[in-house]
């Protein structure tokens, strides 16, 4: 027999409104999430969107906060909408201050993690010794500085040329300054990537002491000197050079009006 119009809009009535009562809540998804948040940013002063748990429509309550966003993924939002950033946030680190759009983009893997590009190094005071010699007079050398950092590239600090030969003594104090001119590149294999050139100036006393079979001569002077060398960055903390170094003496001393220096071989710490 078949069943009456009647009949059968009744019977399909009863189940639709059976399955949209009884069916299972649908699975929320970033695009709901998205949606809330858009609501959200729309709504009144004082008022917030919120979705209600069964319908999954939205209606506007006192506000109450941005919704939850621990469960995005940033990889799942589409980098053109308006609340990829808003969804980066979630991922900032507490520890880890948002200083600036560039800045903060750069420490945001595609996962939504965070991490420095930049390699912070321990510069802000080095101390440099080694060993060399001096021409014209001859003798061994051995050199001290101890730098602060003033400036992106710029380093001053206190001096100390010691030289030693079986005739003559060499004492040199003052105040240098260092230029470097290049940057290392850490990432690099390169050996010529991690050498840094600098030059360097300044200014002090010298002593030095001359001692002959007759008699012994010494005396003080003002000096100036200049240089410029290299140095290879092992790491962070250590890096070994060379330089060379013109000491001009203001006044004759004990004869000598300038000194070359080659400092052979420097080591450099940093902390």
């Amino acid at each position: 027999m078949i069943p009456s119009p009647s009949v059968a809009l009744t019977v399909f009535g009863l189940a639709v409104l059976t399955g949209c009562g009884f069916a299972p809540p649908r699975e929320e998804t970033v695009a709901d999430r998205l949606v809330a948040m858009e609501s959200e940013f729309r709504a009144p002063p004082g008022v917030a969107s919120t979705r209600t748990e069964s319908s999954g429509l939205h209606s506007h309550e006192p506000y109450s906060g941005m919704p939850a966003l621990e469960d995005l993924e940033i990889s799942e939002v589409p980098e053109d909408s308006p609340w990829h950033r808003n969804v980066r946030f979630a991922f900032q680190d507490e520890a880890d201050p948002i200083v600036g759009n560039d800045d903060r983009d750069s420490r945001l893997d595609h996962g939504g993690l965070h991490e420095r590009d930049d390699v912070e190094e321990n510069d802000e005071w080095t101390f440099q010794t080694g060993a060399g010699f001096t021409l014209d007079p001859d003798m061994f050398l051995i050199p001290f500085v101890l730098e602060a950092r003033i400036a992106e590239d710029f380093y001053l600090g206190p001096s100390v040329q010691l030289a030693h030969s079986n005739s003559r003594e060499f004492l040199g104090l003052g105040v240098e300054g260092r230029v470097e001119l290049a940057d290392p590149v850490w990432e690099s294999d390169d050996f010529f990537d991690r050498v840094v050139p600098f030059v360097t100036g300044g200014i002090g006393a010298a002593y030095l002491e001359k001692q002959d079979r007759a008699r012994k001569d010494d005396d003080w002077a003002l000096m100036l000197n200049a240089g410029i060398g290299a140095e290879y960055r092992i790491d962070e903390h250590v890096s070994i050079g060379s330089r060379v170094v013109l000491d001009w003496f203001a006044d004759d001393l004990v004869g000598e009006r300038s000194m070359f220096a080659w400092h052979v071989v420097t080591l450099r710490f940093r902390f």
